[in-house]
């Protein structure tokens, strides 16, 4: 196994020890994850890096690439609180978009309450939750604005930021 050096990065995060992928896909993740101290992104990295050692008493959270056979017949990456696993077939041309998209369930799973959770199905579908077909799926809508969160520098979903960047409270 090969591993790009050091194996820590973006706060948090490093290369699982088992399937740490090719070197092409781990430098695409550490794209996806490039961080510029002091932005947003930055910031909601270092509460992620606290949450992930005082929460969960874990050191970092990995980003893997295992085995094909390992994955759901429609399933191409899969996250949680310990970190994110991607196929390793996975095509390294997709994987930025779909590594922030991911990150953001952990995100999810670290950082928000379930009132935040609330007040962002809020904000997408109004004040009538029972009959909107985002709220049957929040975890992916919310893996979505996340991403596009990131992609803009917190300029899309501006809303966001506070509940990201500093615990914001609802």
């Amino acid at each position: 196994m090969t591993f790009l050096q050091p194996r820590r990065f973006a706060e948090c995060w490093q290369a699982d020890a088992e399937w740490p992928g090719t070197i092409e896909q781990q430098q695409t993740v550490r794209d996806a994850f490039a961080l510029v101290y002091g932005k947003k992104f930055w910031a909601v990295m270092k509460r992620l890096d606290y949450s992930a050692n005082q929460v969960y008493q874990r050191h970092y959270l990995t980003v893997g690439f295992p085995p094909d056979d390992m994955f759901g017949m429609n399933q191409s990456a899969i996250a949680g609180v310990s970190g994110i696993n991607f196929r390793a077939s996975y095509a390294v041309g997709a994987i930025i978009q779909q590594a922030r998209h991911e990150l953001g369930h952990v995100v999810d799973k670290h950082l928000l309450s379930q009132t935040q959770r609330v007040w962002f199905m809020h904000q997408i579908t109004g004040p009538d939750l029972g009959n909107n077909r985002w709220t049957w799926n929040y975890q992916e809508t919310f893996a979505d604005a996340f991403r596009d969160w990131v992609n803009s520098d917190g300029g899309k979903w501006e809303s966001l930021t506070p509940i990201l960047t500093e615990g914001g409270k609802l």
